[in-house]
């Protein structure tokens, strides 16, 4: 039988909280890991490969999880995206420290019941960027068009 270690992640711009659980479920390590400029934490590197592959790593869907998948699966790791609407509805908890989200996640993910979500290409994740960028772009055009004649009779479309 394959030896699958599961990591939950619970992440934040400066750090990450990690639960990690060996292939019978057991709680083997949790750790927190400064993220640093330009790639993983070298404490997140070193961890993930002193385990056995294959590791199995839930995320949460954050505004910020693209750079993070990128350096799990460069390190070997499947990713689980997790949804985070379907994590706030499973476990349904008042009681919300770092470490007891990574714990959660590592055990769905242990279960093979982490909520996920899909994963984009790159090239999807680029085309998602430049619409978003757009959007942006047309809504500041309306607003200074707005404030340099505000008394025009004549509001300018966002679709112009």
């Amino acid at each position: 039988m394959e030896q699958v270690y599961s990591v939950g992640m619970d992440q934040y711009k400066r750090s990450s909280t990690l639960h990690i659980r060996g292939p019978q479920g057991e709680s083997v390590r949790q750790l927190t890991v400064r993220h640093v400029e330009g790639g993983s934490p070298p404490r997140l590197r070193e961890t993930l490969e002193s385990l056995e592959q294959p590791v199995h790593v839930a995320v949460e869907a954050t505004g910020f999880y693209r750079w993070m998948v990128q350096d799990l699966r460069s390190l070997g790791a499947h990713v689980h995206l997790a949804r985070p609407s379907a994590l706030r509805l499973i476990f349904r908890a008042k009681n919300k420290p770092d470490d007891n989200d990574a714990e959660r996640r590592s055990r769905l993910v242990w279960l093979g019941q982490a909520p996920e979500s899909y994963i984009p290409t790159e090239g999807e994740a680029q085309r998602r960027e430049l619409v978003g960028t757009r959007q942006l772009l047309v809504g500041m055009r309306v607003a200074l068009a707005n404030r340099i004649d505000p008394a025009s009779a004549r509001p300018i479309s966002p679709s112009a």
